[in-house]
């Protein structure tokens, strides 16, 4: 179960904090593991800035306490167990398309079988994607960073800093729209590499022989009221879920030192640091600064939707946040214009393309929080969780309105992969303006006879030795791709529009509680043996087989053909209801007998 820090109430606090953040920070490792525990939730919780964190691996490679999966499959589980890490820290993870193989003798090896450029080139597409202004490196790319795969990012983090930011490096991230972006700040973490219940390892400690110029010290073990615990106690039980490492750290309070050593500044900074962002503004206006390069115009429109969150702020309540709605909304429409009138600042095309990013994701943000604030819950539900090619489905979308606001208008649009079929199933109904039971439509779905299978994008062609096929642009580098349906509902309220997307689920019940499970395109008939054996020709003999089916088939005749050595298997398979798992079966060869 995940901590669920603060409460509702204290999430929303948190996201409404950020509104007025610009903000960002790209903490870069090599395992899903590897963060400075402490830094991403105090990034987040305190200052309310956007906090991610790239991993080159998804930690193949690593031990499992907690069940069988290795390889690929367990790349996907800690993809799992990442973001539960980030869902308690309030940072986001991104990744590499690079597989952990465990060993290397050293570094050089390393960074041959994953590729120098290619290492570099995704890690130059993580800081174009997320545009951080810091970045902060987990490994020195030096002997103290232990495992070889550290010492191979540290080296190449080096190098993504300063290529991340010169158009002629990479074009071909430019042609996926990942324009030149320079990183202001990159500091190097001191701590080196360590396993949890390591006696030697002095971690939180104040430690004199770092308390020099050059070196920022953060203290993660400070108070957060909204959690009612520090940031370090937060990033600990975050760090907790990664639970096929073996993580259990025990959290408490008290002071928590990190390190980290600054290894390049673009903007002048004292000798001694106090905060992470000294030499630069975080906030919404300092973007006006970088990427904006001290426009006036742009610093007038980002002050007056600054101005907005601060008011809104003002006006927050627990027991009635709709006192902050009007704010937020009159921010959104300063944002909205601002997004219109980029094209006519004063900005190069790069600085242009940034901020126009920049403000985009803004948006989104502000609409968010604006439907928390006034009650506004989209339900998007599918009748089940799988489907087949060309099998129908139901799918039902609510718009909750909670605190009975008025409603002037409200649509819904079923965004599904080309080819399929959408159609109502039910007229749109708005009820009155004011009605809690809001506005909803309900969806027929067919998908195509050729839609594609639900597989996470980076398995969806065979790997080349260490790195996995990577698509041209979007989802690579997110943790998994976009979901195959999705609504989008645009609300009116009054002189003001908001849009909010989410992803359609099946929400299902069971013994221990209920889940909600994305939908999915899957085969209409997979076929798996009870248990492994091993052949060898005796005599013939029936063996049982397994035979799932998404289709409610009274029965079905069917032939499996396998090859083993030179002779031929026949599998024939009759299912015999049309349950989700019934089948009989029997393995035979018309000259040679087989047995089990």
């Amino acid at each position: 179960m995940q901590p669920d820090l603060g409460g509702p109430h204290g999430q929303l606090l948190y996201r409404l904090r950020g509104l007025g953040i610009a903000g960002t920070v790209l903490h870069i490792g090599a395992h899903p593991d590897d963060e400075d525990i402490g830094l991403l939730a105090y990034l987040t919780h305190k200052w309310g800035v956007r906090a991610v964190y790239w991993s080159a691996t998804r930690g193949e490679g690593g031990q499992n306490r907690i069940n069988a999966y290795t390889g690929e499959a367990l790349g996907v589980y800690r993809t799992w167990e990442s973001l539960a890490a980030r869902a308690v820290d309030g940072g986001e993870c991104l990744f590499g398309p690079f597989y952990d193989f465990g060993y290397s003798k050293n570094a050089e090896e390393t960074l041959a079988k994953w590729g120098h450029r290619a290492l570099v080139r995704e890690m130059v597409r993580a800081i174009r994607l997320v545009q951080p202004h810091i970045l902060v490196a987990c490994w020195t790319g030096t002997a103290g960073d232990e495992h070889v795969q550290h010492q191979a990012i540290g080296q190449a983090t080096l190098e993504a800093f300063e290529a991340a930011g010169d158009a002629q490096q990479f074009p071909e991230l430019t042609a996926q729209d990942l324009a030149p972006w320079q990183s202001l700040k990159l500091y190097q973490s001191t701590r080196g590499d360590w396993q949890p219940g390591q006696e030697d390892f002095t971690f939180g400690q104040l430690t004199s022989g770092l308390e020099r110029d050059g070196v920022l010290r953060l203290n993660t073990g400070e108070f957060d009221p909204i959690a009612g615990m520090t940031y370090q106690e937060s990033a600990c039980l975050a760090f907790n879920q990664h639970q096929t490492q073996g993580m259990g750290l025990a959290p408490a309070p008290g002071d928590a030192f990190h390190y980290f050593s600054l290894f390049r500044s673009l903007v002048p900074v004292p000798p001694r640091e106090v905060t992470i962002f000294d030499g630069l503004d975080p906030s919404l206006i300092g973007l006006a600064d970088h990427p904006g390069n001290g426009s006036a115009s742009l610093r007038q429109h980002l002050e007056a939707v600054s101005a907005s969150v601060g008011e809104a702020l003002r006006h927050y309540r627990i027991e009635d946040p709709m006192e902050a709605s009007t704010s937020l909304l009159e921010g959104l429409s300063l944002l909205q214009a601002v997004h219109k009138s980029l094209a006519s600042e004063d900005l190069t095309r790069e600085a242009r393309q940034a901020i126009d990013k920049y403000v985009a994701r803004k948006i989104v943000d502000f609409e968010e929080m604006i439907a928390l604030c006034l009650g506004l819950e989209l339900e998007c539900l599918s009748e089940r969780s799988r489907i087949i090619p060309g099998q129908r489905c139901r799918i039902s979308t609510h718009l909750w309105n909670h605190r009975a606001v008025c409603i002037d208008q409200s649509t819904f649009i079923l965004h599904v992969p080309e080819g399929w079929d959408v159609r109502f199933a039910e007229p749109e109904v708005l009820n009155t303006n004011r009605d809690p039971a809001g506005p909803s439509a309900t969806f027929d779905v067919v998908a195509t006879e050729m839609a594609d299978l639900t597989c996470s994008y980076w398995l969806r062609i065979p790997r080349a030795y260490y790195v996995y096929h990577w698509p041209d642009g979007e989802p690579c580098s997110h943790p998994f791709g976009p979901a195959p349906a999705e609504v989008e509902c645009d609300v009116v309220l009054g002189q003001h529009q908001i849009s909010l997307r989410k992803a359609v689920v099946h929400r299902e019940s069971f013994p221990d509680g209920f889940r909600e499970l994305p939908l999915a395109v899957i085969l209409p008939i997979s076929l798996h043996p009870v248990r492994s054996e091993v052949f060898r020709p005796v005599k013939e003999m029936i063996q049982q087989r397994t035979v799932r089916s998404q289709q409610e088939l009274r029965s079905l005749l069917g032939f499996l053909q396998e090859s083993l050595s030179d002779q031929q298997l026949e599998l024939q398979v009759l299912v015999r209801n049309h349950s989700d798992q019934a089948c009989a079966g029997y393995l035979w060869h018309p000259s040679a007998r087989i047995a089990l």
